[in-house]
């Protein structure tokens, strides 16, 4: 299990380490069994859904993070994107 050491917060994810091997996403799991979506995004839904996270992801799999809790902490959307059009439809 690799976490990493301090909190990273950016402007749209923060990323806490913890200390159980696995990754969630917005309280998610980050499983292949969570994945409801894989084409040109990834959704994982779990007692919640997490949209997009293919982004969060592949930095902490290039990094080699198995375990981390990624919050979304964006606030607005962004109706020209058509990812959000649809999250804020479901």
């Amino acid at each position: 299990m690799r976490t990493i050491a301090n909190p990273v917060a950016g402007t749209e994810v923060r990323v806490k380490p913890v200390e159980d091997p696995g990754i969630t996403v917005n309280g998610v799991p980050a499983t292949l069994d969570a994945v409801s979506k894989a084409d040109v995004r990834v959704d994982i839904v779990g007692e919640t859904r997490s949209f997009v996270v293919e982004h969060a992801l592949g930095a902490l799999g290039l990094c080699g993070i198995t375990a981390a809790d990624v919050t979304v902490i964006r606030s607005e959307w962004d109706f020209a994107r058509p990812e959000h059009r649809f999250c804020y439809s479901a």
